[in-house]
């Protein structure tokens, strides 16, 4: 009996066994893969009512994208000030900044009033 790996990899042989794959997944896989351009282009803003929700996993991803662009671009800090602190980012800008990154979620999350897997909190350095 040949040694596989947890993906049904033939070890020995390098070989795929196709039966540890379920359609389920397979199909859940794809379709993550087709939404994600999709959700990457899409910067529409959410409602008073859709922010208090839990978001999507695509919401969250996007929300990450938009602030690696803007930090790739030189947006997030343009000053300097910023270096060494946490930044919160939500809806494609820096919305506040703190040497502490829990009194920074704290202080934001109160403030805009949206559930706090939206915001992203991350340290300049």
């Amino acid at each position: 009996m040949a040694r596989k790996n947890l993906q049904g990899v033939d070890l020995e042989a390098g070989r795929v066994d196709p039966r540890p794959f379920s359609r389920l997944l397979l199909s859940e896989a794809h379709a993550l893969t087709s939404s994600e351009s999709r959700v990457e282009n899409e910067v529409d803003e959410p409602s008073a009512h859709e922010i208090l929700k839990e978001p999507h996993f695509d919401e969250v991803i996007a929300e990450w994208n938009r602030f690696h662009r803007a930090l790739q671009a030189g947006t997030v800090d343009e000053s300097g000030e910023l270096f060494e602190q946490y930044v919160a980012f939500f809806n494609n800008q820096v919305v506040d900044h703190d040497t502490d990154p829990t009194l920074l979620r704290k202080r934001v999350l109160k403030n805009l009033n949206i559930h706090p897997d939206r915001l992203v909190i991350s340290f300049l350095g």
